[in-house]
């Protein structure tokens, strides 16, 4: 099974890239989106690393971020009455949150191994080079990182491939170890009335609700539930 889901990335990596592109791709992974001439990566560090999460549910799957060890990054309509699989750690939101198209979330036990995405004090300026994760059907070891590039003021990206595949929502927009925004939906519309999930793609920045989610996180915090150290029956009264 292992062996079918590598071939199948290594195929959705030839689908994308050109032979020279894919060997600019192999060079350029861990390096900056720049240097990445805006090639498809698979990022085999999210499961160890824990801060990308995929949401499961009835309506199908999108993606999120973990911003403390108890809680997730999302957008709004993901199924977080379903499992967030966290590298393998299975939790269940047990607290939500929304403002505008942003959903917070707490989990019912913290995420160990995590290691925290700084939230951003300020929006990138137009012509930011950045991250984007790409879900789509895969494992989170098959996650595809996308080179972007901020292109206005709403935070707008573009990319090579900017294809915008189902599960992609609620996914992390980086800046290095920075986290500046949650992916939302494609920007523009076809002639036909659909979303068109080649053009841009808006993103909900994370500045901007900064403030809401460190409020939100300390007037809810995680329930802590603690046990008697001793037999119930000999404890000091």
């Amino acid at each position: 099974m292992r062996s079918f889901r590598v071939v199948a990335a290594a195929v959705l990596a030839a689908h994308f890239l050109t032979p020279t592109a894919a060997h600019a791709a192999t060079l350029a992974l861990g390096s900056s989106p720049a240097s990445a001439a805006a090639n498809s990566l698979v990022d085999t560090t999210v499961p160890a690393n824990r801060w990308l999460v995929r949401i499961h549910g009835g309506d199908g799957s999108c993606s999120g971020a973990l911003i403390t060890q108890s809680w997730l990054l999302t957008r709004d309509g993901c199924p977080t009455t379903g499992d967030i699989d966290a590298g393998g750690q299975i939790r269940r939101a047990t607290f939500t949150a929304r403002q505008g198209r942003l959903l917070l979330a707490r989990l019912d036990t913290p995420v160990t191994g995590f290691t925290a995405r700084t939230l951003a004090t300020q929006d990138p300026a137009a012509g930011t080079d950045v991250w984007r994760y790409s879900g789509g059907n895969r494992y989170l070891d098959e996650y595809v990182k996308l080179a972007a590039r901020t292109t206005d003021a709403n935070l707008t990206v573009s990319g090579t491939p900017g294809t915008f595949v189902r599960g992609d929502e609620g996914g992390p927009v980086t800046a290095g170890d920075t986290l500046v925004g949650i992916t939302d939906y494609p920007s523009r519309y076809t002639e036909d009335g659909y979303l068109d999930v080649t053009g841009p793609i808006g993103v909900l920045s994370v500045a901007r609700h900064r403030q809401w989610l460190l409020d939100t996180m300390a007037a809810n915090p995680p329930l802590v539930i603690k046990f008697p150290t001793c037999p119930i029956f000999v404890c000091p009264r």
